[in-house]
């Protein structure tokens, strides 16, 4: 599974994004960043800002979730936290480097 933030202007880029995972913290990424982790068959809970998704997580595959923020100038507010395709994921996170978990 690789995590990661959707670049947004430099104005809006405040602080780094933390993402949970079933409700434990993961770590932080920037818009030049990602995280990356396995994790079994199942149904993953994957939270970031003000958002709380369900995923399904598949033995082998590779799953991308990008978050977006706002653009206000709060921490916290996000616009979205959704899957997306692997084509779309791959080339996103092709020039980031590999963040380290908290």
């Amino acid at each position: 599974m690789y995590l990661y933030l959707e670049a947004t202007p430099w104005y809006y880029s405040i602080l780094p994004l933390q993402f949970s995972i079933d409700r434990h913290p993961l770590g932080r990424v920037d818009e030049h960043s990602f995280l990356f982790m396995t994790h079994p068959e199942g149904t993953i809970r994957i939270s970031a800002n003000q958002f709380d998704i369900v995923v399904p997580c598949g033995g082998g595959n590779r799953v991308y979730v990008r978050a977006v923020k706002a653009q206000d100038n709060t921490r916290e507010n996000g616009a979205d936290l959704a899957p997306l395709q692997e084509t779309q994921g791959a080339a996103d996170i092709h020039a980031r480097r590999l963040a380290l978990p908290d």
